[in-house]
């Protein structure tokens, strides 16, 4: 979700781990992979046969072409494909192979220092390429170790965080309730795997309905184990009676707990029932909206309540009501839908949603549709930035007694996007 301020890390950052100790590999020198003992035989095989190629020609060319490039190919295969060892031993026979040739074709030189230079630069230079090609062997294979281990860890903490959101999706799926004479449609998505928005139906004494609507600050795992703190205490607090007084025991738990930067922006809300009476409480959430049966026109409750979950110790005492009419929808949803971004960088923002519910027919399911329509459109493709939850309730066409019989009466759905 967007916070109003930078968001304050939960947990202290510890050093990552010794690439030694990670998953229990053994130290990097010890590590590097040991070649089969017939893949060094090709090696030593192929880096031999390189050299008798190079002295060949050199012998047979005699002055007129230098073999030296011929010599450096045997040095790097030996290097490459067998050790650094097998590269040192293959520059000094190189340099051998080279004395060699010369003497045996007779090639003179004005003085023996011209021949010691001679033979101690090909030595230098057969020499400084064995070295360089196992250092650039080893760095490969450090890579490939390093990258084998970051893939390792990866995987171990995507399976985690997975199963972290596949049993958030399963608490959530569990969170709808049938209200006689109702049509509740539920929709929640995660930017990652798990995510920090939250829905709850609660029964309460009386008949009654609590709905909570709330997104955690953060993403992914840590907005996660944040959202299941608000349910878990939300459910405790709501025999607190009224929406204010049920959020501020939320706050008071949660400013006592959460470090500071972190926080929770909610809307608790009772439903009567059988008379449509709506009392709610916001905390710096955006209010609920009610699409009106008769006019379709969508009408936006007053924001009544405080600031968000956690940041302070004190949360206001007010509430506000409105009435669910027959024919009426509720409309609860968190900030991924209004904040949903197009490629441009443009908000979709509420008067998109307004317009995309009063276009709409009264049904619940055409009303979540036309909105996920809209936002995936306006989005373009582009993936999710934030969570989105989306609930709808709407109250059946006629007045609901001890039996309901409006259309539609008593049915849930939840939609839980992977």
């Amino acid at each position: 979700m967007a916070s109003p301020g930078p968001t304050a890390i939960r947990h202290p950052i510890h050093p990552i781990p010794a690439l030694t100790t990670i998953q229990g590999v053994a130290p990097l020198t010890d590590a590097l992979p040991a070649h089969r003992a017939r893949e060094q035989a090709l090696g030593w095989g192929a880096a031999l046969i390189a050299l008798a190629v190079a002295f060949a020609g050199d012998y047979f060319t005699g002055e007129q072409v230098s073999f030296s490039l011929g010599y450096m190919v045997a040095i790097g295969i030996a290097a490459w494909f067998v050790s650094r060892t097998a590269g040192l031993v293959l520059a000094g026979m190189s340099a051998i192979a080279w004395l060699s040739s010369y003497l045996l074709v007779g090639q003179s030189f004005a003085s023996p220092t011209i021949l010691y230079w001679n033979i101690g630069v090909e030595a230098g230079i057969y020499l400084a390429t064995a070295i360089a090609v196992a250092q650039v062997r080893d760095g490969v294979a450090r890579e490939q170790l390093l990258s084998s281990q970051v893939s390792r860890a990866y995987g171990t903490v995507s399976r985690e965080v997975e199963s972290a959101g596949a049993l958030q999706r399963e608490l959530l799926s569990r969170n709808t309730v049938e209200i006689p004479g109702y049509d509740t449609r539920v929709h929640y998505a995660t930017s990652t795997r798990a995510g920090g928005d939250l829905y709850d139906f609660i029964p309460l004494p009386g008949g009654r309905i609590g709905i909570v609507i709330g997104d955690a600050s953060g993403h992914g795992v840590s907005a996660a184990v944040l959202m299941g703190m608000t349910l878990v205490l939300t459910r405790s607090a709501s025999v607190a009676g009224s929406p204010d007084e049920v959020l501020d025991r939320v706050n008071c738990q949660l400013y006592r707990t959460l470090p500071s930067g972190s926080f929770v922006t909610g809307c608790y809300l009772v439903l009567e029932p059988m008379t449509g009476r709506l009392e709610y409480a916001l905390a710096g959430h955006d209010p609920p909206l009610i699409r009106r049966a008769g006019s379709h026109q969508i009408e936006r409750l007053s924001m009544v309540g405080g600031a968000p979950l956690g940041i302070g110790p004190e949360f206001p005492a007010v509430s506000g009501t409105a009435m669910l009419n027959p024919g009426d929808t509720l409309i609860l949803h968190t900030d991924g839908i209004t904040e949903a971004m197009s490629l441009t960088g443009e908000t979709f923002g509420q008067e998109r949603l307004e317009e995309a519910l009063e276009g709409s027919g009264g049904a619940v399911d055409r009303l979540m549709g036309s909105v996920l329509v809209a936002v995936h459109a306006h989005a373009e493709g582009s993936p999710l930035q934030d969570d989105v939850t989306l609930v709808l309730v709407r109250r059946g066409g006629g007045a609901c007694g001890s039996r309901c019989t409006a259309e539609g009466s008593g049915k849930s759905l939840l939609k839980v996007a992977p």
